[in-house]
């Protein structure tokens, strides 16, 4: 009986030695960073038992095989060089899906086959960098519009070789396949950060909450300045802007921004310098932030009230090129540093 007793304590010892290690692995945090997507991303969850880097790298393997332009043999650049349409797979077909629902939400503001207007526009190596003509951007509108793709079982049909789909404004997406990843495996903190969009939950060890910051619009600043920072807390935050992606007409001088607006076929000329989102989904923040700018300032104003689940933090230029912002539902802004 003695003997049993020294071995169970040895045995009770051990596990409670085993959870206090386990305890202190937690309070480190294991960081994952790099390049992806031509931007950047960094990674940070903190795991009892267990290192998830390679699995998170083949989720972002298997998004940039699915949908990455940039890469010819990728799944969506076969689609948009295609005559008809083309197999896909599932992260293609999720992306698509919901990029339908969120035209719809945002009154078809949000529109990933704006791609040919990008092109006609010189943001890819296949445009021009004066602005096109009024005939040009007629003749490329005739084929944007969702209602030119349609989903046949495990593929992607299109009405006109020249429809084309980019999923660059809803990046987000992989976030959320992180995150779901990392919830799969009973994950209660992390911070996972992918070309400046992100989605956080729980709080740190100590208790501290995960705090991001929002970049002030300056045109090529050599260092980031902060806006304003905040906390996030099991939410997803996005920010589009056009102070950064944009070139000059070689011709005229004009600035010509990156956002089009998919029912003019023009790039978006407005005030409005940067809309941040926080939304349930890294997706929805993504896409509803590009919506947004699309809009223009005047009915960004008009549409916010609409959709009272999601917050919003604008920053415009005023008639004197000052700065102005306004938070909207709840979207609340904190004085500490950004970490």
């Amino acid at each position: 009986m003695r003997n049993l007793l020294i071995f169970s304590f040895i045995s009770l010892f051990l596990i409670s030695c085993q959870k206090e290690e386990q305890k202190e692995q937690a309070n480190e945090p294991i960081v994952m960073e790099g390049d992806a997507y031509g931007s950047t991303f960094r990674i940070v969850y903190y795991s009892y038992d267990k290192n998830f880097n390679e699995d998170i790298q083949d989720i972002l393997e298997e998004f940039d095989h699915s949908v990455n332009t940039y890469i010819p043999t990728s799944i969506l650049t076969k689609f948009n060089e295609s005559e008809n349409g083309s197999s896909a797979d599932r992260m293609l077909l999720e992306l698509f899906s919901i990029s339908r629902n969120y035209n719809t939400k945002t009154n078809g503001f949000y529109d990933p086959s704006v791609s040919p207007l990008s092109d006609l526009w010189g943001f890819s190596s296949k445009g021009i960098k004066n602005s096109p003509t009024e005939q040009q951007v007629d003749s490329v509108m005739k084929f944007i519009g969702l209602k030119n793709i349609s989903i046949l079982e495990n593929s992607l049909s299109k009405t006109d070789p020249r429809v084309a789909l980019s999923f660059n404004a809803i990046t987000g997406y992989v976030n959320d396949e992180v995150a779901k990843f990392l919830d799969s495996k009973k994950v209660e903190s992390y911070l996972i950060e992918i070309g400046g969009e992100m989605i956080a939950k729980g709080k740190k060890p100590n208790g501290d909450a995960w705090t991001i910051g929002i970049d002030e619009p300056i045109e090529n600043a050599e260092e980031r300045v902060l806006n304003s920072v905040l906390e996030l807390n099991n939410e997803a935050m996005a920010t589009s802007g056009n102070y950064r992606k944009f070139h000059i007409d070689e011709e005229t001088g004009q600035k010509i921004v990156h956002t089009m607006n998919p029912k003019t076929g023009y790039p978006e000329v407005s005030p409005l310098l940067s809309a941040s989102v926080i939304a349930p989904s890294c997706a929805e923040a993504d896409a509803t932030a590009t919506a947004l700018m699309a809009m223009g300032l005047d009915k960004a104003l008009e549409y916010i009230p609409t959709r009272p689940e999601l917050k919003f933090y604008l920053i415009w230029s005023d008639e004197n090129g000052n700065f102005m912002n306004k938070a909207f539902n709840g979207f609340e802004l904190k004085k500490n540093d950004a970490e």
